[in-house]
C-alpha cells in the first residue's frame, strides 16, 4: 500500500539529478535513495547515489552533503 502511495522519485526530471544517502542513517533508510534512483533509471534518468563516509548518520550526512551538492550545482552552471 505504501509502495502504491509513493510516486515521488516516477518520473523524468529535466534537470540532473543526485541523491546523498549513507547506510548509517538511521532516520531514512539508504534503501530509499536506492529505490527513487531505480525509478528514476526506469525512466531514463541516472541519478547518482552520493554516500558523505562511513561514520555519517542523518544529521552528518546533511551536514556533509550540502556544500557538495552546491560544487555540483556550480559545476554544472559552469561557475
Amino acid at each position: 500500500m505504501l509502495r502504491a502511495d509513493d510516486g515521488a522519485c516516477d518520473w523524468r526530471p529535466a534537470a540532473p539529478v543526485r541523491l546523498y544517502a549513507r547506510g548509517a542513517d538511521t532516520d531514512v533508510p539508504i534503501a530509499n535513495a536506492r529505490a527513487c534512483a531505480a525509478d528514476l533509471a526506469r525512466n531514463g534518468v541516472r541519478a547518482r547515489v552520493v554516500d558523505p563516509g562511513p561514520d555519517a548518520d542523518h544529521f552528518t550526512t546533511a551536514i556533509r552533503s550540502a556544500p557538495r551538492a552546491v560544487r555540483w550545482f556550480d559545476s554544472l552552471s559552469g561557475r
